[in-house]
This record gives structure tokens, C-alpha cells and sequence, in this order.
């Protein structure tokens, strides 16, 4: 059975909508601020995640954002290698060029063939960047 409920708070100008899935501890909480922005939180135990995997991801998310932003340079052969599996500072730096269409890509944090797959992926040597 599904279940929603609906929250708003006057005071802070925000509202909040929480979905229930058949399992009590599961859901998807979307809050609406005034000002249009959104957020959508997740529950881990939505049925199919395990609680490990998502730890494992987040984790990992966590670790490689420290590493892609970091100013590190890496031979260019190795860096084309990398950015095939991972990505690499050099290949996330391009996602923050000044240039619009270059902002516009390169938004991967952990695998970098869902940038290929999407069509997202630019490589820009460093000297441009």
C-alpha cells in the first residue's frame, strides 16, 4: 500500500512530500523550497539496495570526488587510459572550462562511460583548460 503524506512549513516557506513504499522503512522524501529549487532524498532501504552497497557507493563517491578535484597532472597517454575506467582530474577539469559548452560536460564522479554513453564527454588537452 502506498502511502503520502504532505508537510508544509509556513515559517521557513518549504514543503515536504514523503512517498511510502509497501515496506514501512522505505521511501523517497522530496522537499520544495520557495524559491523553486528541489531536493530529493533517498531511504537505503528501498527494497533492492542493500544497505552495504549503498555505504560501498557512497564511499567511493566520496573518495574519487576528492581525487578528480584535485590538481593533479598525470601524463597525458595515462590520463586518455584512466579516463576510459575512472574519472581523472584531467578529464573533470574540463567540466569547470569558462567556456559554456565545456561546463556542459564531463559530469561523471565515479565511471566514466556514462559520459561516453550520454554523449557528455569532451577531452580538452591541459594546456587549453
Amino acid at each position: 500500500m502506498q502511502t503520502v503524506d504532505r508537510v508544509i512549513d509556513a515559517a521557513s516557506n518549504t514543503f515536504r512530500v514523503r512517498l511510502e513504499l509497501p515496506n514501512p522503512n522505505a521511501g523517497i522524501e522530496v522537499l520544495g523550497l520557495a524559491d523553486g529549487r528541489w531536493l530529493m532524498v533517498y531511504n537505503p532501504d528501498v527494497p533492492g539496495a542493500d544497505w552495504w552497497i549503498v555505504m560501498m557507493y557512497q564511499s567511493m563517491s566520496a573518495a574519487l570526488s576528492q581525487f578528480n578535484h584535485a590538481n593533479i597532472l598525470f601524463p597525458a597517454a595515462l590520463d586518455r587510459v584512466l579516463s576510459w575506467v575512472i574519472v581523472t582530474p584531467g578529464m573533470h577539469r574540463v567540466h569547470h572550462h569558462y567556456v559554456q559548452p565545456y561546463t556542459d560536460c564531463n559530469y561523471g564522479n565515479l565511471f566514466a562511460i556514462w559520459d561516453r554513453l550520454f554523449g557528455t564527454y569532451k577531452y580538452l588537452p591541459p594546456q587549453q583548460i
